[in-house]
């Protein structure tokens, strides 16, 4: 049994309210106001997608790196990590559909059979595969093309020996190394696939597989000086790099993203891990609970949020009525997410989560020296 990390989980929640942050920032700075609040997490908000990442590299190999080299554990894996994406996420998709439809009367995309690609992308879209055109309904959505990829590659390692699973995922890494030195993989070639596997965020997932084996290890010694370590390395560099006139330059350029942000994430994961394990400080409770929902969180804030923010186009954003707007987008997005993750999200978990109860195991009173009867049953053969 592996222990429980609550810190992850109050990451996750990190990761979500960076994300959510830098949506909200969009949409807050086309009212045309002289201070946006949220203006800064146009610099650092998105660095919430690379966090989940590292995240996601650290929680499969945490949880699911004592079986490698069992090729049984192939189908039980793939089946819950399907069960933890798909289900929630087919759900937000035809209400994100049917949001676009509502407001603007068409379609994001057009779906005539004549139309160049429209098959593809749909299936795309619908099935997580990795594809050059991101899904115009649920943005979000774009990153679980990765996650989904990165699901297959760790199957992969299942079914190999165990002794050469981590050395392939050394060799990923240095490939990857080696395209980004001669312009990425899109370079050569125009497959979403291709382009995915040799993407830099894959080294997101191998930072975070790269910790959870140190952590399996027992290397905590440095939290603190990890976390501290975290935090200057992403604040000095967005203050080296950050075009003030074009705030998603770093987003945008992805060797120099991970380089960033990259770092910067997979220093915090190990620092607050390091710091639980050897018995120091846990992260609030309330951001585990919104790490449990991160995930319904995620995918709902910007489908929902876009809809809200095109209904609300005509607020008057002075002071009062803007703050009145900023607690009526996070109601929508937060507690619409969390209203996702306890009708749907949860429920469906607890169905693969439930195990059924173990036969109970036959009893007997028995005497005790004196004489005098037991009421404690104790178990046939102990």
């Amino acid at each position: 049994m592996r222990p429980t990390i609550h810190n992850l989980q109050a990451l996750r929640g990190v990761a979500c309210l960076l994300v959510l942050g830098v949506h909200m920032a969009v949409w807050e700075s086309s009212f045309g106001i002289g201070r946006p609040l949220l203006r800064p997490f146009m610099w650092f908000g998105f660095a919430g997608v690379d966090l989940f990442f590292v995240l996601s590299g650290f929680i499969i190999t945490h949880t699911q790196g004592r079986y490698l080299g069992q090729p049984t554990a192939v189908p039980g894996y793939l089946l819950r990590r399907a069960w933890r994406i798909y289900p929630t996420f087919l759900v937000v998709m035809p209400l994100a559909v049917a949001g676009v439809l509502a407001l603007t009367g068409q379609w994001a995309y057009p779906t005539t059979p004549d139309a160049p690609g429209v098959r593809t992308r749909w299936i795309s879209w619908l099935t997580l595969a990795p594809c050059r055109v991101p899904n115009l309904y649920v943005p979000p959505a774009w990153s679980l093309s990765y996650e989904l990829l990165f699901y297959l590659a760790f199957a992969l390692l299942l079914v190999l020996p165990k002794r050469i699973g981590p050395w392939l995922l050394v060799a990923w890494g240095v490939g990857i190394g080696v395209l980004a030195a001669f312009g990425g993989p899109a370079a050569f070639t125009r497959n979403a696939w291709a382009e995915h596997l040799g993407s830099p965020f894959v080294w997101e997932f191998l930072l975070g597989c790269g910790l959870a084996w140190a952590i399996g290890r027992g290397w905590c010694r440095f939290g603190w000086l990890a976390l501290v370590g975290g935090v200057v390395w992403g604040v000095t560099w967005v203050l080296t790099l950050a075009d003030p006139a074009n705030p998603a330059e770093v987003a945008a350029n992805v060797s120099r993203r991970v380089f960033v942000f990259g770092i910067a994430s997979a220093l915090l994961v190990y620092g607050t891990v390091a710091v639980e394990l050897r018995g120091g400080r846990i992260l609030p409770r309330w951001l585990q609970r919104v790490g449990d929902a991160s995930y319904s969180i995620y995918l709902w804030h910007a489908p929902a949020g876009a809809v809200a923010y095109h209904l609300t186009l005509t607020w008057p954003h002075t002071t009062l009525p803007h703050l009145g707007w900023l607690a009526m987008m996070l109601a929508v997005c937060v507690g619409g997410g969390f209203g996702l993750y306890w009708l749907v999200e949860r429920p469906l978990l607890n169905v693969v989560r439930r195990k059924p109860p173990k036969p109970s195991t036959p009893t007997v009173v028995i005497a005790e020296r004196v004489g005098v009867e037991s009421r404690e049953p104790v178990p046939l053969g102990r």
